[in-house]
């Protein structure tokens, strides 16, 4: 049975340096935009995280995710040894995407991103903190090319009630929805 950790946004409100690390702003204008949008950013900016705990198997035919065949050889070699990985979704959150209160859609999506990048520092925290990961690689990033139409399908399906708990939908082409949600596998990168 999988096991899915919601991880709700428990930090402080937006300042001027998480606008500054999108690269997208000057101190003085994030200074003011904070000023001016404060008090709709206390209602909408709800950014949130899930975990979902994977177990990982060893076939005759390779890797295994939950008892379902996954990857291939290389896949296979990153993360033999590892009992578990850990799929992840980050998002901004709907309500902060579904906002109509700022002056453009430009400025929605700054904040969003923003938001996004600042709960993805508590995920990280997390890895570390709970599940205690030294040396954690995101599986995407080593072996996503390697990863068929078939292996990521299974890992849709395998996040899908990480996706509906957090509000995160597939849109038409294919793209997430929020725009500023990320998601991966990690695992624990052998000595």
């Amino acid at each position: 049975m999988q096991k899915l950790i919601i991880i709700p946004y428990s930090g402080d409100e937006l300042n001027a340096e998480d606008l500054l690390a999108t690269n997208k702003i000057s101190r003085p204008s994030a200074v003011r935009l904070l000023k001016k949008y404060s008090e709709q950013l206390s209602r909408c900016c709800l950014p949130a995280a899930a975990v979902t705990e994977l177990s990982v198997g060893i076939t005759d035919d390779g890797i295994t995710l939950e008892g379902k065949r996954f990857g291939n050889e290389t896949v296979a070699g990153l993360i033999k040894g590892c009992d578990s990985v850990w799929l992840y979704h980050v998002t901004s959150g709907t309500e902060l995407e579904n906002a109509e209160c700022f002056d453009s859609a430009s400025m929605r999506d700054m904040f969003a991103f923003a938001a996004m990048l600042k709960m993805k520092e508590e995920l990280n925290e997390y890895f570390r903190r709970d599940i205690g990961l030294s040396s954690p690689e995101n599986l995407l990033a080593q072996a996503g090319r390697e990863l068929t139409e078939e292996d990521n399908m299974l890992l849709s399906d395998l996040g899908k009630e990480a996706m509906d708990r957090l509000g995160i939908t597939v849109d038409s082409r294919g793209l997430l929805r929020p725009w500023n949600t990320l998601w991966g596998v990690l695992y624990e990168k052998k000595a």
